[in-house]
C-alpha cells in the first residue's frame, strides 16, 4: 500500500489498466486474479459483484470503457486492502462495526429475498399484457400534435432592441406586400440553421420550443398564416405555419417494449409489496409503540420563526 500512495492513483491505475485485456475474456481460469497484493487478492468474482450494482442493461457499456473497468477494479483493490487493515487493528470486533456490519448484511439479504420472492411467482404472459394495454388506453400511446413552421430571426447583434423590432416589423411589410418569404429569411434571418432552408424547422410538438414562440405558433390558425413579431430571448421571429400535423397513435410496435419493461416493473412492485405484507401482517408480531415513540424527539423552533 505504501508504494501504491507513493506513486499515485495514476500511476497504479496505468499498472492494471491491461486488466482490460484479461476481463475481456473472463472466462479463462488463469485470468480470475486481477490484482495481488500483501494482504488481498482481486479476482473476477470480485468485479462481477461489484458489476451487480449497475443496471443490468448498461453492464455491456460498462465493460466496454476501459477507464470504468480500471477504476473499479483499483476500486475493489482499495476496499478490500482497507477492510484488511481494519481486521488488523481488531476494528471489525467494536460493536459499533458489527452493528453496521449486521445492518448491511441484513439489507442485502432483504433485496435477495425480494428478488427471489418477484423471479418464483408465476409470470404473467407480457406479451397479451402490453397489447391489451395499448389497446384499452390509447391516449397513452399517441404522438402529440406538432406544427411545421419557418421562421425568420432577427437578433439584436449589432443592433438595438428597437433597431432588432423595427427591421422585424419592415419585412413583416413586404411579406405581406408579396415578397417571398424564403429569400427573406435566408438574406436576414439570424438562425444559421433554418436561413439556409427559407427558414424552415423541423416539426415540433408542445414543450419543444421557447415559451414566446410557442405560444405564437400555436395561436396561428391555418397554414399560411403569419405571426407579428415575437420576441423570445433570441430576438425577434416572424413565423409562419406550414402545416398541422394532428395527433396519431403510435404504431404498436414502436412502443411494445416500452410497455413490456413498464409491466415488468409494475409486476415486481406488485409481488414485492404481497411479500411486504405477508411480513406485517404476520400474528406473531408484537409492536412495542412506546419503544418506538421514545425514538422520536422534539426540535423547539427558534422564537422569531413562525
Amino acid at each position: 500500500m505504501k508504494n501504491m500512495n507513493r506513486k499515485g492513483p495514476a500511476a497504479f491505475a496505468c499498472r492494471i489498466g491491461v486488466l482490460v485485456i484479461a476481463i475481456s475474456g473472463i472466462a479463462q481460469a488463469e485470468q480470475d486474479v486481477l490484482i495481488e497484493g500483501p494482504a488481498v487478492t482481486v479476482t473476477v468474482d470480485d468485479f462481477n459483484a461489484a458489476l451487480e450494482r449497475v443496471p443490468e442493461g448498461k453492464r455491456d457499456g460498462f465493460r466496454a470503457s476501459q477507464q470504468r473497468v480500471v477504476k473499479s477494479v483499483e476500486g475493489i483493490y482499495i476496499v478490500q486492502a482497507a477492510a484488511a487493515d481494519a481486521r488488523a487493528k481488531g476494528l471489525d470486533k467494536d460493536q459499533r462495526v458489527q452493528d453496521l456490519i449486521r445492518h448491511s448484511t441484513n439489507n442485502i439479504l432483504a433485496s435477495e429475498m425480494f428478488r427471489h420472492a418477484i423471479e418464483s411467482a408465476p409470470a404473467p404472459d407480457f406479451d397479451k399484457a402490453a397489447d391489451e394495454r395499448y389497446r384499452t388506453n390509447p391516449d397513452l400511446y399517441m404522438l402529440p400534435e406538432r406544427r411545421r413552421a419557418s421562421h425568420i430571426l432577427i437578433k439584436p447583434d449589432g443592433r438595438s432592441d428597437a433597431e432588432a423590432l423595427e427591421l422585424a416589423g419592415e419585412l413583416l411589410v413586404r411579406i405581406q406586400k408579396g415578397e417571398n418569404f424564403e429569400d427573406l429569411a435566408g438574406q436576414y434571418s439570424g438562425d444559421t440553421g433554418s436561413a439556409g432552408k427559407g427558414g424552415q424547422l423541423s416539426p415540433f410538438q408542445k414543450g419543444k420550443m421557447v415559451k414566446p414562440f410557442e405560444e405564437a405558433a400555436w395561436a396561428l390558425q391555418k397554414p399560411g398564416d403569419i405571426s407579428q413579431p415575437v420576441k423570445s430571448r433570441f430576438g425577434y421571429h416572424i413565423i409562419r405555419l406550414d402545416e398541422v400535423i394532428e395527433a396519431a397513435p403510435l404504431p404498436f410496435a414502436s412502443v411494445e417494449p416500452r410497455i413490456i419493461d413498464q409491466l415488468r416493473k409494475e409486476y415486481s412492485e406488485t409481488i414485492k409489496g404481497d411479500y411486504i405484507t405477508r411480513l406485517l401482517s404476520d400474528p406473531g408480531i408484537k409492536i412495542h409503540k412506546d419503544a418506538i415513540n421514545s425514538l422520536i424527539i422534539q426540535i423547539e423552533q427558534p422564537a422569531n420563526v413562525k
